[in-house]
Protein backbone atom coordinates (compact mmCIF):
# COMPACT_ATOMS: atom_id res chain seq x y z
CA UNK A 1 0.00 0.00 0.00
CA UNK A 2 1.38 3.21 -1.19
CA UNK A 3 1.95 5.87 1.72
CA UNK A 4 2.95 9.42 1.12
CA UNK A 5 5.12 11.36 3.30
CA UNK A 6 5.46 15.19 3.59
CA UNK A 7 8.28 17.15 4.77
CA UNK A 8 11.02 19.96 3.99
CA UNK A 9 13.54 19.21 1.84
CA UNK A 10 16.76 19.93 3.33
CA UNK A 11 19.73 18.43 1.69
CA UNK A 12 19.79 16.67 -1.99
CA UNK A 13 23.28 14.75 -2.74
CA UNK A 14 23.69 13.18 -6.77
CA UNK A 15 26.08 10.88 -6.52
CA UNK A 16 27.25 9.44 -9.87
CA UNK A 17 24.40 6.61 -9.51
CA UNK A 18 21.54 8.05 -7.03
CA UNK A 19 19.83 11.49 -5.85
CA UNK A 20 19.26 11.52 -2.54
CA UNK A 21 16.38 14.14 -1.02
CA UNK A 22 16.92 14.26 2.47
CA UNK A 23 14.05 15.47 4.76
CA UNK A 24 13.68 17.53 7.64
CA UNK A 25 17.33 17.24 8.62
CA UNK A 26 20.96 16.53 6.39
CA UNK A 27 22.18 12.95 6.35
CA UNK A 28 22.76 10.96 8.74
CA UNK A 29 20.03 12.64 11.04
CA UNK A 30 17.57 12.65 8.24
CA UNK A 31 14.41 10.72 9.62
CA UNK A 32 13.86 10.03 5.95
CA UNK A 33 15.18 10.20 2.32
CA UNK A 34 13.66 9.75 -1.12
CA UNK A 35 16.24 8.07 -3.62
CA UNK A 36 15.85 8.60 -6.91
CA UNK A 37 18.03 5.80 -9.24
CA UNK A 38 19.90 7.69 -12.45
CA UNK A 39 17.90 5.86 -14.86
CA UNK A 40 14.87 7.72 -13.62
CA UNK A 41 16.20 11.22 -13.60
CA UNK A 42 15.50 11.42 -17.32
CA UNK A 43 11.97 11.42 -16.75
CA UNK A 44 11.39 14.44 -13.87
CA UNK A 45 11.47 17.87 -16.06
CA UNK A 46 14.49 19.48 -14.01
CA UNK A 47 16.59 18.26 -11.58
CA UNK A 48 15.57 17.32 -8.61
CA UNK A 49 17.99 18.34 -6.23
CA UNK A 50 17.49 21.47 -7.74
CA UNK A 51 13.89 21.71 -8.46
CA UNK A 52 13.02 20.43 -4.27
CA UNK A 53 15.90 22.70 -2.97
CA UNK A 54 14.25 23.94 0.21
CA UNK A 55 10.69 23.48 -0.42
CA UNK A 56 8.26 21.17 1.21
CA UNK A 57 7.38 18.26 -0.84
CA UNK A 58 5.27 15.08 -0.27
CA UNK A 59 6.81 11.64 -1.84
CA UNK A 60 4.41 8.87 -2.33
CA UNK A 61 5.29 5.05 -2.77
CA UNK A 62 6.46 2.35 -1.44
CA UNK A 63 8.63 2.36 2.11
CA UNK A 64 11.72 0.53 2.15
CA UNK A 65 13.99 0.41 4.99
CA UNK A 66 17.57 0.47 3.75
CA UNK A 67 20.92 0.26 6.13
CA UNK A 68 17.77 0.89 9.65
CA UNK A 69 16.76 4.09 8.03
CA UNK A 70 13.27 4.28 6.01
CA UNK A 71 13.33 5.56 2.41
CA UNK A 72 10.88 6.13 -1.07
CA UNK A 73 11.94 4.86 -4.30
CA UNK A 74 10.68 7.70 -6.88
CA UNK A 75 10.58 5.95 -10.27
CA UNK A 76 8.23 8.90 -11.57
CA UNK A 77 7.95 12.30 -11.17
CA UNK A 78 4.18 12.49 -9.90
CA UNK A 79 5.60 10.51 -7.20
CA UNK A 80 7.28 13.66 -5.54
CA UNK A 81 5.91 16.94 -5.89
CA UNK A 82 6.06 20.78 -4.05
CA UNK A 83 3.61 20.27 -1.31
CA UNK A 84 1.52 24.23 -1.38
CA UNK A 85 1.81 25.85 1.89
CA UNK A 86 -0.82 26.41 4.17
CA UNK A 87 -3.12 29.25 3.64
CA UNK A 88 -2.18 32.85 5.54
CA UNK A 89 -4.67 33.16 8.39
CA UNK A 90 -7.59 35.70 7.77
CA UNK A 91 -7.02 34.96 3.86
CA UNK A 92 -9.12 32.98 1.46
CA UNK A 93 -7.27 29.52 0.27
CA UNK A 94 -5.62 30.28 -3.17
CA UNK A 95 -7.99 29.29 -6.35
CA UNK A 96 -7.75 25.50 -6.84
CA UNK A 97 -7.01 24.45 -3.31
Amino acid sequence: LPISVMASRRLALSAERLTFLNLDRPYPDSPFTVVIRPEDRARFPAPPEQAFFGRRICATGMIEVHRGRPEIVAREPEQVRLDPPPPTPGFPPAPGR
